[in-house]
């Protein structure tokens, strides 16, 4: 079987449901600025992102 990586749809599901926002509002926190950041791929047309979140 043939191992692949998930599309970004599917990541953005994935982090969607999983989310846990009730931290951020108990410290006074409502906004952040999200950074998905590409993977350095030799060759490559697409990667996973890295994301990374700046308050």
């Amino acid at each position: 079987m043939e191992r692949r990586l998930p599309t970004r749809q599917e990541v953005d599901s994935y982090l969607r449901e999983r989310r846990n926002w009730g931290r951020w509002g108990a410290e006074g926190r409502y906004e952040f600025m999200l950074i998905t950041a590409p993977l350095k791929v030799v060759g490559g047309t697409g990667s996973p992102v890295n994301p990374i979140a700046l308050f």
